[in-house]
Formats: structure tokens, sequence, C-alpha cells
């Protein structure tokens, strides 16, 4: 008999992997649907079929599964694939959280009104946003998330959320003469020349409150606009809080324009508040689906190893925690290459993290297509590290 959760991917960290399953066992179990493809027509548990998708069956009911093929349709920064197919992605979990928010402002205002810094009095919530690139950052960055709201005293202000379910941040580092020069009109950091700042482990956070900053420098903004960048994350993610925590030392004291919140302190905000409402069974829906995952845990502990045992569940841990066999000669030519392109630019120490981007941007170039475990592991052992009890994050490494 076939597997019905379906094919788990091998070189998932734990917490990847235990959300992977859970994933698989929503599919399976509340939408019972079959197991659908990848991109690259391989089998996961975590993604739908193509029929499954062309009815909406990521979204939690039929009101937001409108509003995200409303926004597919308008095109700009929604990935149809990833949104519509894969269940493990953060965009439709960012639809799934903040869809019911755009459809009803009233909704918006309430829920949000104990989140967001100084209250809120009217609130418009949009997905997948960013102004004119030209007048901003020049780039490609957006935010996933936007609300556009007054506060309670009646302020113009701005919050721009990043949702992270398990995907890293951006693994490239961005770092252009517009961001220094938006940095320096800004007091958001302690020193905006600073190289920190955009470090690969939070360039991505550091582009998006860069962009935040942007909006409140034009000079159509009111002069008083508030802004916040905020980072919304599942609470077993480790990788992102620190992230978030090693970012939030850059910021000039007290960081309030930067916040981090997980889906756990939203859902238990949100509770009270929808307990009499229509929007009960979307919430509760939304915690089972990304929270509970005592709901799966007695398929996830009944799967077994080679050895015929029952598997216990991973520690939610990271990949800077884990171990794995030896690199494959292809990894360690990836970060060969890589190495020798920083250098050729003039940079002599890198982190982990940073090391990881470059090598896995040469194993593209080369044509390779890499795991994760593959590439860390060469990471680690191309300084002599033991793959089994990895360096910090921020351990430099010098070229």
């Amino acid at each position: 008999m076939s597997d019905p959760y379906g094919p788990q991917y091998p070189d998932d960290d734990g917490f990847t992997a235990r959300m992977r399953f859970h994933q698989s066992w929503w599919r399976h179990e509340r939408l019972c649907e079959q197991v659908g493809t990848d991109p690259k027509d391989n089998p996961y548990g975590n993604y739908l079929t193509a029929l499954a998708a062309g009815a909406g069956r990521n979204f939690l009911n039929a009101s937001i599964a409108a509003y995200a093929a409303e926004r597919i349709s308008a095109g700009g920064g929604v990935e149809e694939f990833r949104c519509t197919r894969n269940l493990l992605s953060s965009q439709p979990m960012a639809f799934n959280l903040f869809g019911p928010l755009h459809l009803d402002a009233d909704l918006a205002r309430v829920l949000l009104q104990p989140l967001l810094p100084h209250g809120v009095s009217e609130a418009t919530v949009d997905i997948e946003w960013a102004p004119d690139r030209k007048t901003h950052l020049k780039d490609a960055t957006s935010f996933d998330v936007v609300v556009h709201y007054k506060t309670a005293d009646g302020k113009a202000a701005i919050a721009a959320i990043e949702t992270k379910l398990t995907e890293p941040f951006s693994r490239k580092k961005y770092d252009t003469p517009r961001y220094r020069e938006v940095a320096a009109k800004s007091s958001v950091w302690a020193d905006p020349t600073s190289p920190e700042l955009a470090r690969v482990a939070w360039n991505q956070v550091w582009r998006n409150h860069l962009l935040v900053e942007a909006i409140r420098q034009q000079p159509e903004a009111d002069a008083d606009l508030l802004g916040y960048a905020i980072v919304v994350h599942h609470p077993a993610d480790e990788r992102c809080i620190r992230a978030t925590d090693g970012y939030r030392a850059l910021l000039a004291p007290p960081p309030e324009s930067f916040l981090v919140l997980t889906l756990t302190e939203i859902v238990e905000t949100w509770q009270p508040v929808v307990a009499q409402t229509a929007h009960v069974e979307w919430l509760g829906d939304f915690t089972d689906r990304y929270l509970n995952l005592e709901l799966s845990e007695d398929a996830w502990s009944a799967r077994t190893s080679d050895d015929g045992a029952p598997s216990p569940t991973p520690e939610i841990s990271t990949v800077s925690t884990m171990s794995f066999p030896p690199a494959s000669p292809l990894a360690q030519a990836a970060v060969e290459r890589a190495a020798g392109d920083l250098r050729a630019s003039g940079v002599s120490s890198v982190t982990p993290p940073e090391l990881f981007a470059a090598a896995n941007d040469a194993a593209w170039d080369l044509g390779y297509m890499l795991s994760s475990a593959d590439v860390w592991t060469a990471v680690y052992a191309w300084k002599g590290f033991d793959y089994g009890n990895p360096p910090p994050d921020d351990t430099p490494m010098s070229l």
C-alpha cells in the first residue's frame, strides 16, 4: 500500500522535515487530495495536483482563494505554481493569514489594533506590494504584506511585513549606493555605513527596512509618516530568530521601527477577538494547518526508519546544528569556485552563510543542482570544521 502522505524530501533539516510532513498530512487528512508534483515533476507530499490547485485548495476558504486568483492575475510578485500548489510555501500562508484582512477593512482594523505600533483606527492590507522602483530603491524589493494605516490618534503609518514559514531569507547579498543613500538619511541604523548591514543572513530584512525608509523619504510623503518593518515567522524557526536578533543589534536604540512576531503570538492575540464571529473557523483552520503539529504527530511517529523501528520526531533545529555525510566533489568544487570569485572581488573574509550563498550561486553557474545539506557540508569542511559540530553563523572564515 502506497504512503498516503507522499514522498518527503530527504535533505530537509529537522524543522522543515516536520513542517513538510504536517502539510502532507493536511493535504491527505483535511483536504482529501492526492499527492502532487513539484515544478520538475517530482512527487512530494506537500504539493497539490493541478486540479486541486485550480480549485483553490491551497487556501483556507473560497474568499481567500478568490483574492489570491485575482492577485495572481494582476501580475507582479506572486508565483502562481508556488502559491497554488506548494502547501509548504510562505506565500500561500501570507494569503491565508492576511487575506481576510484585505477583504474586510473592519476586520483589519480590529485585528491589527493590538499588534501594530500606536494602535489602528483604519487600515488597508495588500499582499505582494511595492512602490515605484525608479523613485525608491531602484531594485525589485517588495513586501510580502503591506498595511497602510492610521494610528489611534490619526497619524499616517506603513507596516511592511515579511512572512516566513520554512524558507530561509534570500541567500544573495545586495548592497548599492542607493541603499547607502537611503540609510544615511535615516536615523534607524546605529551606523548606516556599516558593512554588517548587508550581511547575507539578514540582507533581505535590511532591504525591506530600507524600502520602508525610502517611502518615508519621498517628497510627497506625509512629513510625519511612521514606518515599520515586521518579520512574522513560525515560533520554531530558529534560523529566522537568529537572523532577526542579529539584525536588531545593528539598529539605533530604541529599535522601534523593527518588530518580530511569531505566528503563535498573532493567533493568540486574535483568538479572543474572533471567538464570537464568522471568522472563528478561518482562524481555527489556520492554527491547525500551521501550528497544531500534534494533529499529525501519530502519523509522523508511525513512519518507520530503515531498521523498522518508529522514527522519533526530530528536534526542531537548523542546518547549523545538523551533521551530514561528507560533501560531494561537486559541492566542494562549488565552494572553491565561490571562494575564488570572492577573493577576486576583494573580499578577504566571509561567514559560513555568506560562503553558502556564494557557493549556491556558483553551483548554478557550473550547471549543478545540489542539496542544501551537501553545500553546507562543503562549506564547513572547507576550513576543516567538523560538520557534526559546525561553527556559529558569525564565525569569520578567511579567504
